[in-house]
């Protein structure tokens, strides 16, 4: 069993890494870079890559939800709710990562599942106006998603020192 603890939590690890060092690259450095090429250009391969990191995203937020559900059941494996919450440091952290997670996937899911589709669709019916307050949209939600990720990644630094 021991393995295969380790094996849950590489793959949470491996997820969170690829999710918020993805929302890092398309926040800080592919969406400024598009202001800068042919708008035409520009609109396809945002495209491109939205799709393509949308289906990366999902696939991450799905580890990132499985793994650390169990995760966390592990943790709170027979302890009473109060205790859970309240009984130490540690845990109380774990539950600020936990909602801090849940905003994270929340917008997540929104932006891939809402907010994409949206932005192809106004792409294809040539609406500039919906097409660019999608994308902008999208842009202060990714920015979001790695503040948060930053965030989560603080209170795992915090929680080692209570471990």
């Amino acid at each position: 069993m021991l393995w295969f603890a380790g094996m849950v939590r590489w793959i949470h690890l491996f997820a969170a890494v690829v999710w918020v060092g993805g929302l890092f690259f398309y926040a800080m450095v592919l969406r400024p870079s598009l202001a800068e090429i042919d708008p035409g250009n520009a609109r396809r391969l945002s495209q491109i890559a939205s799709m393509r990191f949308r289906a990366i995203g999902i696939a991450c937020l799905i580890l990132l939800l499985l793994s650390g559900l169990w995760l966390t059941s592990q943790i709170f494996a027979g302890v009473s709710i109060q205790d859970a919450f309240f009984s130490t440091p540690y845990r109380r952290i774990l539950w600020i990562k936990v909602a801090l997670g849940i905003v994270s996937i929340c917008m997540g899911t929104w932006v891939g599942f809402v907010l994409a589709p949206r932005l192809v669709a106004a792409l294809e019916a040539r609406d500039e106006a919906q097409a660019r307050s999608t994308g902008r949209l999208i842009t202060v939600l990714t920015i979001a998603g790695f503040v948060l990720g930053v965030a989560i990644t603080v209170c795992v630094a915090v929680m080692r020192v209570f471990s």
